[in-house]
C-alpha cells in the first residue's frame, strides 16, 4: 500500500501542470497532471503535500486544502492511497522540475491534453465544490474500468472536464412555470433570500436587497469578514430564492404564489460601483444623481457580490 499525495495549485483560472516527459520508465509518461509524490516517515498528508510542491515546483502552499482520498487499484502497479489538495495561495518563485515541464494551464483548455481518465472525475468533483469524498478507481493497463464514489458506481462519462451537474426537476409540473417567467419574477421582486452554509455545516439563509440584470444577482454588504463572507470563501456554491405575490386562500388550505429559486456561483466584484449604479437603478430610481454622492461616501466600506446563474426554476399557484 503506498500513500502519496496530489495537488492542483490554481491561479487566475489556471492550474499549475507537470507535463511528465522528462523520465523514461514513468507510469505517467507524456500525461499532464498535477504537483504531489510519496509520503516520507512520519508526515501527514499536508505535510507530504507542501514539501513535494516546494520540491518539484519552488513554491510554498499556504493552507492547501484537502478535497479527498483516491484510492488506485491496477493491475501494472501497487495500491495506492492518492490523498488530494487544491491550493490558491502560495508564496515563492516557480523553478525547473526534474520530472517534466511546469506549465499554467486554462482550466477550459484541459480536456485537450493527455491525461488519465479518472483524472477526469475528481478535476469535476473539485470544480464542483463537493465535500470532501472518497473515490475508487479500477485500471487495466491505461483503462479505466470501475469508478466508485463514496460507495455507489459512477459512469466517467458524467464527470467529462468542464461539465455541469444535472439538477433535480421540479416535482410538480402542473406548478413549473418556464425559465422566462422565473427570470422575469426575479428581476421584480423586491428581496430574496440568499443559502449557504456556516462554519458548523448549517444551512444559513440571508434575507437582502438584490437586482438581477438579466445575466447575474447583484447585492452589496459591508466590506467587513463576517459569517456570511467566511461562508463564501468556504464555498462558493449558494442558492438564492425570490417569493413574488402571495394571497392566502383559507377556505381551500392553501395558498396562491409564485416564487423563482436559482443555483449559482457567488464571487466579489472586482468594482463595486456598476453594481451599486444597479441597486440605485432598482430602488432610487428617482435620486440618482445624489445616489452617485452616495457611492463615493460609502465605497471604501462596502462590497458588492455576485451571483452567476447556473440554473434556475419557477413554481406558482394563480
Amino acid at each position: 500500500m503506498i500513500n502519496t499525495t496530489l495537488c492542483y495549485i490554481s491561479r487566475e483560472g489556471k492550474y499549475l501542470l507537470l507535463h511528465r516527459v522528462k523520465k523514461e520508465h514513468d507510469l505517467n509518461k507524456d500525461k499532464w497532471i498535477g504537483i504531489g509524490g510519496k509520503f516520507e516517515e512520519g508526515e501527514s498528508p499536508e505535510d507530504c503535500v507542501i514539501r513535494e510542491a516546494l520540491e518539484e515546483t519552488g513554491l510554498t502552499l499556504v493552507h492547501p486544502q484537502y478535497k479527498g482520498i483516491i484510492t488506485f487499484i491496477s493491475d501494472a502497479s501497487p495500491t495506492e492511497f492518492m490523498h488530494l489538495f487544491v491550493a490558491t495561495e502560495f508564496t515563492g518563485t516557480l523553478l525547473d522540475c526534474d520530472e517534466g515541464v511546469l506549465e499554467w494551464v486554462p482550466k477550459e483548455q484541459m480536456s485537450g491534453l493527455p491525461h488519465w481518465k479518472g483524472d477526469e472525475i475528481f478535476l469535476s468533483l473539485i470544480a464542483r465544490e463537493v465535500p470532501f469524498f472518497s473515490l475508487k478507481l479500477t485500471y487495466k493497463g491505461s483503462t479505466l474500468t470501475e469508478a466508485i464514489l463514496n460507495g455507489k458506481n459512477v459512469n466517467a462519462d458524467d464527470y467529462s472536464l468542464n461539465s455541469t451537474p444535472e439538477f433535480a426537476p421540479v416535482r410538480r409540473k402542473d406548478r413549473e412555470i418556464l425559465e422566462a417567467e422565473a427570470r422575469a419574477l426575479l428581476g421584480k421582486g423586491k428581496y430574496g433570500v440568499l443559502s449557504t452554509v456556516n462554519a458548523d455545516g448549517y444551512p444559513y439563509g440571508i434575507p437582502l436587497n438584490y437586482v438581477f440584470d438579466g445575466k447575474k444577482i447583484y447585492f452589496h454588504c459591508a466590506r467587513l469578514s463576517g459569517e456570511k463572507l467566511c461562508a463564501f470563501e468556504r464555498l462558493s456554491k449558494v442558492c438564492f430564492t425570490v417569493v413574488g405575490d402571495v394571497e392566502t386562500l383559507p377556505e381551500k388550505f392553501s395558498t396562491k404564489y409564485e416564487s423563482a429559486v436559482v443555483f449559482g456561483h457567488i464571487a466579489k466584484s472586482a468594482d463595486a460601483r456598476p453594481g451599486l449604479r444597479k441597486l440605485i437603478d432598482k430602488y432610487s430610481a428617482d435620486y440618482k444623481a445624489e445616489g452617485d454622492a452616495y457611492i463615493g461616501q460609502v465605497l471604501a466600506r462596502v462590497a458588492v457580490y455576485e451571483i452567476t446563474v447556473d440554473h434556475i426554476t419557477g413554481k406558482a399557484r394563480r
